[in-house]
């Protein structure tokens, strides 16, 4: 059901799920853009686009805790973010719970039993 309408401004926590590729956190549609690894690191998105006719466009994508449970689970690991005082956000029109902001803060990094896994196995490959 689209959802025309959130209850996001300042301060609302979201979430934002990543690949680790070389160590770095990228998204799934730009690995030119890194994501921060260290807890407290402002995000910003210079080109923002805050136009709510294109569904997906320049912008950090975010959604609820629960939609990221259900959807892009191939990405395994959250971000977890909180939208800034100066942050422009934009909740495109027929949205499925999706939305973009232009800046946010890292509160904390979330990885899924299946990531770790594959990290201890990476690792002890390497042994």
């Amino acid at each position: 059901m689209p959802c025309h309408y959130l209850p996001i401004g300042e301060g609302t926590i979201f979430y934002k799920r990543v690949h680790k590729r070389d160590g770095k956190l990228i998204s799934d549609y730009s690995s030119d853009f890194v994501y921060p690894r260290k807890i407290g690191s402002i995000i910003r998105v210079e080109d923002f686009d805050p136009d709510r006719r294109v569904l997906c466009s320049r912008g950090i994508h975010g959604a609820s805790w629960e939609y990221c449970q259900h959807n892009w689970t191939h990405c395994p690991i959250i971000l977890k973010l909180k939208i800034t005082k100066s942050a422009k956000i934009c909740v495109p029109y027929g949205t499925d719970g999706k939305f973009r902001v232009s800046e946010a803060e890292l509160l904390e990094i979330i990885e899924d039993d299946k990531d770790k896994a594959e990290g201890k196995a990476e690792k002890e490959e390497k042994k």
